[in-house]
């Protein structure tokens, strides 16, 4: 995560895709965000396949 904009220098407090300031866009911030949402899609489709593991297993 980018901490300080390299084009303005504005401190970011998150993990924002552009600069609120200058706009800028901030490539390893969009990286990290598309990782987490990827990371996040995959926890859930493992959540759910344990799910109908264990549901079929009952029957």
């Amino acid at each position: 995560m980018v901490e300080y904009c390299p084009k303005c220098g504005q401190k970011l407090d998150e993990e924002v895709p552009v600069c609120p300031k200058c706009g800028a866009v901030l490539e390893a911030n969009v990286k990290a965000i598309k990782v987490k949402k990827i990371a996040k899609i995959c926890f859930a489709v493992i959540v759910l396949i344990l799910i109908i593991i264990i549901i079929a297993s009952c029957i």
